[in-house]
C-alpha cells in the first residue's frame, strides 16, 4: 500500500488530466444533499482574493472540528498546508479526507462513485508535486501518518451530510434512488476498509 499510494498520485494525474466538469442542478433526493458550507469554505481557501490570515482562520476552524465537514474539504485543508510547505500536516489531513471519502463511497453502494476518491487523490498529488516535495519526503511522512488515520477516523464523528459524494453520481442525472447502508454498518465498513489498506 505504501508505494501504491504514491504511484496513484502520478497515475491519477494522467487519468483525470482531460476530465470535464458538467454542472447539473440536483433534483429529487439529491437536491436535499447539503454541501453549501463546505463549498463556500473551499472557494475561500482556493481564492487569491482572500488574505493568508483569513485562510489560516478558516483552516483552524475546520481542523478544530473536522467531523463537521465532508471529506473533500479536509483535502482542501491539506492543499493549504502543502502551499505553506508543511508536508506533515498536509499528508495528515489529505489522508484523513481521502480515506473517509473511500468509506463514504462504500457506504453509498453506488458503483458510479468509484472515481470520487481518485479525484481527491489527484488534487492531493498535484499539490505535493507543485510544492516540490520529493517521493522520499512523502514516503517518510506517509509511513508515519498512515497508521494513525484509522484510530482518528473511528473516534471522530461524521456530523456532515454523508451523502455528499452522491452529487457526483450518475444517479444524480436520472434520479436513481439513493441506497446507502444504515449508520449501524459504518464501523464494519470502516474496519474492512482499513484492513484492506494494511
Amino acid at each position: 500500500m505504501k508505494k501504491v499510494l504514491f504511484t496513484l498520485l502520478g497515475a491519477s494525474l494522467l487519468t483525470f488530466a482531460h476530465a470535464e466538469t458538467i454542472l447539473v442542478p440536483p433534483t429529487g433526493e439529491y437536491k436535499a444533499i447539503n454541501v453549501e458550507k463546505e463549498n463556500k469554505l473551499r472557494e475561500k481557501l482556493e481564492s487569491n482574493l482572500v488574505s493568508s490570515e483569513a485562510k489560516a482562520k478558516i483552516v483552524e476552524t475546520i481542523t478544530n472540528d473536522p467531523g463537521s465537514y465532508a471529506p473533500y474539504i479536509l483535502v482542501t485543508v491539506a492543499n493549504y498546508y502543502f502551499s505553506q510547505k508543511d508536508l506533515e500536516k498536509g499528508v495528515n489531513w489529505g489522508l484523513r479526507g481521502i480515506y473517509r471519502s473511500c468509506i463514504d463511497v462504500k457506504m453509498s453502494q453506488d458503483e458510479t462513485l468509484g472515481d470520487v476518491p481518485q479525484i481527491l487523490l489527484r488534487s492531493f498529488g498535484e499539490f505535493i508535486k507543485a510544492n516540490n516535495f520529493t517521493e522520499k519526503q512523502y514516503q517518510e511522512v506517509f509511513d508515519k501518518i498512515h497508521p494513525t488515520i484509522e484510530k482518528w477516523d473511528l473516534s471522530t464523528p461524521r456530523n456532515y451530510d454523508r451523502r455528499w459524494a452522491s452529487l457526483h453520481s450518475l444517479g444524480a442525472f436520472n434520479n436513481k434512488p439513493l441506497n446507502y447502508l444504515p449508520e449501524s454498518e459504518l464501523e464494519k465498513v470502516s474496519k474492512e476498509f482499513y484492513k484492506s489498506m494494511q
